[in-house]
């Protein structure tokens, strides 16, 4: 998705499911890093379309340490053969520690 290089606070993560997910499971997305794949956000359901906004816990938004972001899909089931997801990452640069 894009990499962190400055100190930052998230402050809103929008997950659009442009067309659903279609394994025969539970499909979710997680949007983390390459250290915590679901740092931002957790679980969160890609089996229908539609915006989803996911606002992170307490102590999660600040990081002062480069990461690249990435977006995890799990199928929770059989291999699916549509899906797509557009994520927006809404952050602000921040110098210091809240």
């Amino acid at each position: 998705m894009g990499f962190f290089r400055k100190p930052r606070v998230v402050l809103r993560i929008y997950i659009e499911c442009l067309e659903s997910f279609n394994s025969n499971g539970t499909d979710t997305l997680e949007i983390g890093t390459e250290t915590d794949p679901d740092a931002y956000a957790t679980a969160v359901s890609v089996a229908s379309t539609g915006v989803k906004t996911w606002t992170p816990g307490v102590g999660v938004a600040y990081d002062a340490t480069p990461h690249e972001i990435r977006a995890t899909y799990t199928a929770g089931g059989t291999a699916p053969s549509q899906g797509a997801v557009l994520v927006v990452l809404e952050y602000a640069d921040c110098p210091r520690q809240p």
